[in-house]
């Protein structure tokens, strides 16, 4: 058995194969950004190579201050695979929320198996003006 933390959870949105709400522990392995960046490393699409994910909450998209992203790099045999990273933001389809003023997408990212398959889902927090919430991302 882990070690016994405090739970704080917060309500998660279903995105891709996710349905419903339920909440997320923000407990253990869970990667803050404040003003800069964060990242996660897991193997996101199970094909055995570490991925990378690299949170910039204080990023402007599309206009908007602090909108923020996430930006995953999946890996391979030879590293990192720049041309397999993918840029995800409110805006992107099967996110929760449009991308606005201080949403801050990426506050926090909690890398689980959140619907059980065995492999590790990425969770990512957004401010959205003072109320945290997630989704995530398939």
């Amino acid at each position: 058995m882990g070690i016994r933390r405090p739970a704080v959870t917060v309500t998660v949105a279903a995105a891709a194969a996710l349905i419903g709400a339920f909440t997320v522990p923000l407990a253990g392995d869970t990667a803050f950004a404040r003003e800069g960046a964060t990242t996660v490393r897991e193997d996101f699409d199970g094909d055995g190579y570490q991925d990378l994910a690299v949170a910039a909450p204080a990023a402007r998209v599309g206009g908007h201050p602090w909108a923020g992203y996430v930006a995953i790099s999946y890996g391979s045999a030879a590293g990192l695979a720049p041309a397999r990273t993918t840029i995800i933001t409110q805006d992107t389809p099967g996110v929760p929320g449009t991308s606005g003023d201080n949403h801050g997408l990426g506050y926090a990212l909690i890398p689980r198996d959140l619907d059980g398959d065995g492999l590790t889902d990425l969770a990512v927090v957004t401010t959205n003006t003072g109320r945290r919430t997630t989704s995530a991302v398939p």
